[in-house]
């Protein structure tokens, strides 16, 4: 169901959102809840994509709780769930920069970074150099949005390190156009 959602996610957003209501609904918490964590998040895409932002944190935090409960060996799903998170309030904060409401963005992209932050963590922990260079990359986004230059720069480099590690082509190219969007403004 959750991946009969994904082709349906672009086209056809109800039925995408009535797949994964029904993979939840099959999937009880006490049996299967890295099914039910990953039904979350799909969940949560399709409520981000709508700008229910408040609807994509809750389901995405809920979906958090559910992976804590599994075993240590999970942390790499931890991880990949918190850098949802942190994508999610960036989103957030984009749409409330284009309505110029520049308080509330500032408050937005303060969240993706403490997100940002567990998810590091939590890559840290398992190894996962991809997943790293994601956080790096994407504290370096959060930096530069808060006018913290020095601080976008350093996460930029270390990021880029572990996307070398992780070779990893695309990330390893985002980076460097934000470090050359970043030299530009300097």
């Amino acid at each position: 169901l959750i991946e009969r959602s994904n082709q349906a996610k672009y086209s056809d957003l109800q039925q995408a959102e009535r797949l994964i209501t029904r993979a939840l609904q099959l999937s009880s918490y006490e049996c299967m809840p890295l099914l039910r964590s990953a039904a979350l998040r799909e969940y949560s895409d399709i409520a981000q994509q709508t700008g229910d932002w408040k609807g994509a944190i809750e389901t995405i935090s809920r979906a958090i709780e559910l992976a804590r409960g599994l075993d240590t060996s999970k942390v790499e799903q931890l991880a990949s769930l918190y850098l949802t998170l942190g994508n999610i309030y960036n989103s957030e904060a984009a749409y409330f920069e284009r309505n110029k409401l520049f308080d509330n963005a500032d408050t937005s992209v303060i969240q993706a970074q403490r997100n940002y932050q567990l998810a590091l963590s939590y890559a840290d922990s398992a190894h996962a150099f991809e997943l790293k260079a994601k956080a790096l990359l994407n504290l370096g986004t959060t930096a530069y949005k808060l006018f913290q230059d020095s601080a976008a720069y350093d996460y930029y480099n270390k990021a880029l390190q572990m996307a070398k590690s992780a070779d990893d082509a695309h990330i390893i190219a985002l980076i460097n156009q934000n470090l050359g969007i970043l030299e530009d403004t300097q």
